[in-house]
């Protein structure tokens, strides 16, 4: 995949669940009552994702591990904030319920998308690692095993 192309296939699946769990939410396929727990996980995983993505910023001095930080940084930074941002205001309309269910379903929607969005990232992002870091042969990590 092309470093320039790098928000196609992430973003392209992202908004296809999402457009599905939406239909699915406003045709009352998925219920209001069993919405709040999966916004509440999206939430979680949000901010474990960006406290992960900050430790690895800040820990790291390998140059592969930030190029594959760099490579996926900005849909997955964008996919946090979107997961927070619809999680708060989905969670405040159900608390208060004063948003019609045309809206409620729009911000489940959205809120599904930026979830896609941060989940793909991050596995595009271990492949990445996994592919970089401990496939290739690093030469300051020989082994000596003459005794």
């Amino acid at each position: 995949m092309n470093r320039r192309n790098a928000w196609i296939l992430p973003v392209i699946v992202s908004a296809v669940i999402g457009i599905i769990v939406g239909i699915l939410f406003y045709n009352a396929i998925i219920s209001v009552e069993i919405i709040a727990t999966p916004i509440i996980f999206a939430t979680i995983f949000a901010v474990i994702s960006l406290i992960l993505l900050f430790l690895g910023i800040s820990l790291t001095t390998r140059r592969d591990v930030k190029e594959c930080i760099n490579y996926n940084a900005k849909p997955l930074i964008v996919g946090i904030f979107g997961t927070l941002a619809t999680g708060f205001i989905g969670l405040t309309f159900f608390a208060t319920l004063v948003a019609g269910r045309f809206l409620i379903a729009l911000l489940i929607g959205l809120g599904a998308f930026f979830f896609i969005l941060t989940f793909i990232t991050l596995v595009l992002l271990t492949i990445c690692l996994v592919n970089n870091v401990w496939n290739k042969k690093d030469d300051n990590c020989k082994y000596d095993y003459n005794i």
